[in-house]
């Protein structure tokens, strides 16, 4: 970055609870300024600034901010460059961003090294981090719609959980394992998916971290064929615990593809994107871009090794 240039813009939500953090940063850096999102759609927001010449867009925020300046990114071969301002920050963690520490973020948004990195994408919505399907979504978006109603937290999981398991049901999956000859196509019948960007680490207490170095492909965990009781047994071990403790089970298959496709009875179904409920129809082709965009990294850590991304 020249530091002898224009200063470069931070976009950020003022209304989200690390604003206060993003803007003291930014007004003691004088290599940047604050700008404000507005209510609107972000990404055409983002394309308007990418239009004004810059060749850099630095956003703070979530999964979901991050995803949405990641699609203007691939679209625009623009460099993106991230401030952890969520409440999760699986992407920020990921990429080895110091997330407690919004100056060193600064820094590295200046001073760091472009990184190559993959996005996925089902029925034309782009992916950063993972994707969901079937009951835990259910289970998700119950408790939602219970909770707007004046329900406690505790009390509308366990209606929602209830309810999942009363109508649990499978869907037809089918997934591309294996490249040339040797590639073959493998059929499921599950009540859930997980579909995460980038191969996992499985061996971690969080399992759905990205593997440091690992490959440019889709991880799809899926629970075996098996029956009615054990599924739901499985369902109810994610709806209570998360999809990160169901993976420890016996139940579960994992599989590195470069392809997936969830059949499903219904013509639209919602589903979950980077934390997001997002409806879509169906069925759902679920494919990996690879070296879609471009990231500022730091020069060293994260779970992608300086000569891969995704």
């Amino acid at each position: 970055m020249d530091h002898s240039a224009a200063p470069l813009p931070v976009y950020l939500n003022r209304a989200s609870g690390s604003a206060p953090a993003v803007l003291a940063a930014v007004h003691a850096d004088p290599r940047f300024e604050a700008r404000e999102l507005g209510p609107g759609d972000i990404r055409e927001q983002l394309r308007a600034a990418v239009r004004t010449g810059i060749t850099r867009i630095v956003v703070a925020g979530g999964d979901g901010t991050v995803l949405c300046a990641a699609e203007v990114a691939a679209q625009t071969g623009v460099e993106l460059a991230v401030l952890p301002g969520g409440t999760l920050n699986h992407f920020s963690h990921d990429l080895g961003l110091p997330v407690q520490d919004m100056a060193a973020c600064l820094e590295i948004a200046a001073t760091g090294v472009p990184r190559r990195m993959d996005l996925g994408e089902v029925n034309g919505n782009a992916i950063l981090n993972s994707s969901s399907v079937g009951a835990y979504v259910t289970f998700v978006r119950t408790r939602e719609r219970l909770e707007k109603r004046g329900l406690s937290y505790r009390t509308a999981s366990v209606i929602g959980a209830l309810r999942v398991w009363r109508h649990l049901r499978g869907m037809r999956v089918e997934m591309r394992v294996g490249e040339g000859e040797r590639a073959e196509w493998r059929r499921y019948h599950s009540p859930m998916v997980y579909i995460g960007i980038g191969e996992r680490d499985l061996g971690r207490l969080s399992p759905f971290t990205r593997l440091r170095g690992g490959r440019h492909t889709l991880h799809v965990m899926i629970a075996r064929r098996s029956a009615r009781g054990r599924m739901a047994a499985l369902a109810w071990s994610a709806l209570r615990r998360g999809l990160d403790a169901a993976a420890r089970t016996d139940n579960l298959d994992a599989l590195l593809v470069d392809e997936c496709v969830v059949h499903l009875r219904r013509d639209h179904v919602t589903i979950g994107i980077d934390g997001e409920l997002v409806k879509v129809k169906a069925p759902l082709h679920y494919r990996l871009n690879r070296d879609a965009f471009t990231v500022i990294a730091p020069r060293s850590g994260g779970q992608f090794s300086p000569a891969e991304g995704g």
